[in-house]
């Protein structure tokens, strides 16, 4: 099992299906956001938004069988699954 948090991507392919690489690149030179700490505020702040997003499907889906992050991380292992 490996210990990395990030999975590796390829710039072109996030690219390719939405500029979801050059987009980000651009926003962060322009905001001179340069420091891995600057970079995680950002990071984290997608990640709340994300979980609020979950949150509200995981209510419209009725899932009182299993919790809320069973439901996000098999949503999470779906996606990744796509890739």
């Amino acid at each position: 099992m490996s210990d990395k948090v990030y999975k590796e991507h390829c710039p072109m392919e996030l690219d390719e299906v939405g500029g979801h690489y050059s987009r980000h690149v651009m926003a962060l030179t322009k905001e001179d956001l340069y420091y891995k700490s600057d970079i995680a505020i950002q990071l984290g702040a997608r990640d709340m938004l994300l979980d609020l997003a979950l949150q509200d499907l995981y209510v419209e889906q009725d899932t009182d069988d299993i919790s809320f992050d069973t439901f996000k991380q098999n949503w999470l292992d779906q996606v990744g699954e796509r890739q």
